[in-house]
Order: C-alpha cells, then structure tokens, then sequence
C-alpha cells in the first residue's frame, strides 16, 4: 500500500541533457496568446526537477531554480511527465510548442 501512494519514491530526480538544439521551438511570449520562434538548447533545462502533484497516475516533476533547487518565482519550469499515449516519459514546457496553433 505505501509504494501504491508514493512512500519510496524519489522527491526530486536530477536531469541531464545532452547539447542538442531545437531550432525553430514556438514559445509563448507574456500573455500566451503572442508567439515567437526561437532556439532552444536542451542542456539549458538540465537540473533539479521536483515531484509536483500526478498525471494520468504517474508523478508529474517540475524544473527547479537552478541557483537554490527550490521553484521559480518568474519563470515557468519545464515538467516531465508519463503520457500514456505513447508510454513513455516526456519532457514538454507549457510554453513551447512545435506548431503556432499549440496542437503539439
């Protein structure tokens, strides 16, 4: 019953990526509803990422501040998260999409 409810699982797990780009990421400037093409670098989202709440059952871990390991006050963390869809762990932030109608 206490592993069913999280009892031995990790709080934090740390994230190293690789110095792979992405050109050409849609983000999401102020509001939301304006958009801007960038280039992103993975190794940029390496870090802490904390348990924050479930999805679909599984833990969700958010991207912790990289000066003090605790959550940004401005700044929208990256999450990785179990998607069942394809059954496999991602990484995706809410703010970055592959296509300008945020479908991906």
């Amino acid at each position: 019953a206490k592993q069913k409810h999280g009892a031995y699982r990790c709080n934090t797990i740390t994230v190293t990526f690789n110095e792979d780009i992405w050109e050409h990421a849609i983000t999401k400037v102020g509001d939301g509803k304006e958009v801007s093409e960038k280039l992103l670098i993975y190794s940029y989202f390496s870090g802490i990422y904390k348990e924050s709440g479930s999805y679909g059952g599984y833990p969700m871990y958010v991207e912790q501040n990289k000066n003090d390991g605790k959550p940004f006050k401005n700044t929208v963390g990256a999450e990785i998260k179990y998607c069942h869809e394809i059954s496999s762990w991602v990484f995706m932030h809410p703010l970055i999409t592959t296509s300008n109608k945020g479908e991906e």
